[in-house]
């Protein structure tokens, strides 16, 4: 009865504020496409044909083999899992949240070692880190970096301190798979990763519509801190933007920022749950991840700015048009890798 009720109020405020606000709706649909176009689909497009190809051509498989003694020690997982781990630390948000879906469906790892593997492996990339969030909003390189080792550091930290969730005795066998060819693997990669794309982009656009119209009615504070803050929680990439150094404490701002990241925001969890959706998966592990992800975030960001304050600047500069060389580089990476799996599959399978 309660879930009916909010569903219908839900749904009289969109269709209210559709037809009050219909320019400020269809200016925020167009921000959001500009947004999709230029940095979502570029930044995680090739990841998830990355991460589908990785799982779909077996070649997690040989890879989690060299991993079984990290993850077994570290987290009490299976090396199937280190794919999931390391795609969801250059891929970024939901690229983990993929890998670790399409690991549990092809039945490398348990439901409780999935479970566990969404707690810390669904992460903001390097490359929006070090060049969105690092150059374009505080103007410095080392301050993305140091917000992306606190973030991947804190995501570590939660892995390490939950691992007691995942039961030693219950593992998935490294299962040999019929080669289906490098051809229609590959296709079928690229065919998955853009419907899982259409998906990530309906949900932004969705959101930066719900945003604009929360804004526009004042049920959602637009300015200060706590505007952003709240607009962060809702949509990560939009609460970022407004972390403006040239209004806020550079600490502050960077103390926000680290926490922002941590949770993702409710666009990402959207967009993992609708990745989720054909599993049997429980979100409530994962979202309870995320909330202890940004606490841990916020900790170790406040005690490095404790520790260490001459090394962010008094005052930071806000850039535009600044070329994003992280993300570049991270992109670089993420296309030789990709040949040398290609090459390291093409050996594997005779195929010529």
């Amino acid at each position: 009865m309660k879930k009916a009720l909010l569903s219908c109020i839900a749904t009289v405020f969109l269709a209210f504020g559709l037809v009050a606000f219909p320019q400020e709706s269809a200016d925020a649909v167009r921000n959001a496409l500009s947004l999709c176009c230029q940095v979502v689909i570029p930044s995680l497009f090739p990841f998830f044909v990355l991460s589908t190809f990785m799982n779909q051509s077996g070649v997690s498989n040989r890879f989690g083999q060299f991993a079984v003694p990290l993850m077994s020690r570290l987290f009490r997982l299976s090396g199937d899992g280190a794919s999931a781990l390391f795609l969801g630390m250059i891929g970024g948000y939901p690229i983990g949240a993929d890998c670790v879906r399409s690991l549990y469906q092809n039945g490398k790892v348990s439901k409780q070692e999935a479970e566990h593997l969404l707690i810390f492996c669904n992460n903001s990339g390097p490359a929006f880190v070090l060049g969105a969030v690092g150059c374009g909003v505080f103007g410095s390189m080392r301050i993305g970096g140091i917000l992306l080792v606190i973030h991947w550091l804190s995501a570590w930290l939660i892995g390490l301190v939950l691992r007691f969730r995942t039961n030693e005795t219950e593992k998935c066998l490294f299962v040999e798979e019929a080669d289906a060819g490098f051809a229609p693997t590959f296709c079928t990669a690229v065919k998955t990763a853009a419907m899982t794309m259409v998906n990530v982009c309906a949900f932004i656009i969705f959101f930066a519509v719900l945003t604009e119209l929360l804004h526009m009615t004042h049920m959602l504070p637009h300015d200060g801190i706590v505007g952003a803050v709240c607009t962060g929680l809702f949509e990560l990439t939009s609460g970022i933007a407004a972390l403006q150094p040239s209004v806020f404490n550079p600490h502050t701002a960077m103390l926000i920022a680290s926490v922002l990241l941590g949770f993702g925001g409710i666009s990402v969890h959207a967009q993992t749950a609708a990745l989720l959706s054909e599993t049997d998966l429980s979100l409530t592990p994962y979202f309870l991840g995320k909330l202890s992800h940004a606490a841990t975030s916020f900790l170790l960001t406040r005690g490095f700015l404790q520790f260490f304050p001459q090394s962010i600047p008094a005052s930071a500069v806000w850039l535009h048009g600044q070329t994003n060389w992280p993300g570049l580089a991270v992109t670089a990476v993420a296309i030789l890798s990709f040949c040398m799996l290609l090459l390291f599959s093409e050996k594997r399978t005779g195929n010529r």
